[in-house]
Formats: structure tokens, C-alpha cells, sequence
């Protein structure tokens, strides 16, 4: 026996109230349809549509907000290449024992470990054009890591600078230079052998 036909306007709107699981019933469209659900016309469904698409919009700009403020607070701290370390060693000009002359390839758990012990920078008083300072949380500041080599020992250099200065993108591909800026810019050497730091200078005033 053939089965009742069904208009297709009505299995379509069936079909989006499953989708959608709208709360009038099963009876989309169609008052006879079994089950007694009311009937709903093409407002209401349109309705229901736009509801739920700016639900979906309001929850992704929610997780793209806890995203991101997340991504920002991984993107702190970043491994320069190699190549940067000229750059590292021309604002470091120290020479004899105290000189950059090479570089080498530190390893994630080294990084992780530095970061582990980044706390012990409060610990130092500061030299350079800020004599005596300390930096009191240096989590706070973004961070680039550069593995050098002193006199054939390994270092990793940190170049910081606090988040009161917006970086330009290109912090995270080549060594930042600013000058002045107190003990908002400084720098220090990290070993990895000891998991110490020491050489912590801060720029001066301008």
C-alpha cells in the first residue's frame, strides 16, 4: 500500500527542526502530523534560524576570546635562530673570557628548563645603565632566547622587554633592539649546565 505522500516544504522543515531541535514538536509545517506537535510556519522557523546562528557566533567569538588570551600568554618567550646571535653578540660587546664567538642549538627541554628557573632573575640586582634594579617578575616580559656560545661555553642569552611596549611582529623572527627604557629592556645570560643566571643589565633611562 502506498504511503501518504508528504510535501517536500514540510520534510525540509522536519528536517530542520531535528537539526535544530526546536521545542514546538515533531508537527513542522504539517498540523495532522502524528505525535499532536503544533504547527509552525516559515517565520517561525526563520526566527529559530537566526536564534541559533547568533548563539553559534556569540560561543565562537567566546572561545576565540579564551583562545587567544591564552595564545598570548604561550607567545610570551621565543627561540630566535642562530643567525640572530651576531646581533646578540654586537649588543653584548663584552670581550676576553666575557665575549660571544659561536653559537649552538639548544634543546626544547633546556628551554623549558630555563623557563622553569626564570624566577631566580629576581633574585639578581641589575648592572648596566640601571645599577642595582631588579626585575621582580620576570614572566611579565616578552623574552627572546638565543643559544651562544662565551669563550666556547654554553649560554642562552635572554633579551627582555616588559609588556608595556607593543611589539613589532618581527620580535619573534630577529633580535629587538631598544634603547633606554630602564629596567622595562634588559638582559642576562642563562647556563644550562648549572640552570643559573647571571650578567643581568638593564638599559638606561633616556
Amino acid at each position: 500500500m502506498a504511503g501518504k505522500a508528504v510535501p517536500f516544504q514540510n520534510c525540509f522543515y522536519r528536517r530542520l527542526e531535528i537539526q535544530m531541535r526546536l521545542p514546538w514538536g515533531t508537527g513542522v509545517g504539517d498540523s495532522s502530523s502524528e505525535g499532536g506537535g503544533a504547527t509552525i510556519g516559515q517565520t517561525e522557523v526563520n526566527e529559530a534560524i537566526t536564534m541559533r546562528k547568533r548563539n553559534l557566533i556569540g560561543a565562537a567569538l567566546l572561545i576565540g576570546l579564551i583562545a587567544g588570551a591564552q595564545g598570548q600568554h604561550e607567545q610570551w618567550s621565543v627561540v630566535l635562530p642562530a643567525s640572530e646571535a651576531k646581533m646578540a653578540a654586537n649588543f653584548y660587546p663584552k670581550r676576553g673570557p666575557e665575549r660571544i664567538d659561536g653559537t649552538w642549538e639548544a634543546s626544547k627541554t633546556q628551554i623549558d628548563a630555563l623557563e622553569a628557573n626564570l624566577s631566580h632573575i629576581s633574585d639578581l640586582k641589575g648592572r648596566g645603565g640601571t645599577t642595582g634594579g631588579r626585575i621582580e617578575h620576570p614572566d611579565r616580559y616578552f623574552r627572546q632566547y638565543i643559544a651562544v656560545l662565551r669563550t666556547g661555553n654554553k649560554r642562552i642569552f635572554i633579551n627582555a622587554f616588559c609588556d608595556d611596549i607593543t611589539p613589532s611582529p618581527i620580535w619573534r623572527d630577529h633580535f629587538y633592539v631598544i634603547l633606554d627604557g630602564g629596567s622595562c629592556v634588559w638582559y642576562a645570560l642563562y647556563d644550562p649546565s648549572t640552570g643559573s643566571i647571571s650578567d643581568l643589565e638593564m638599559n638606561g633611562v633616556g
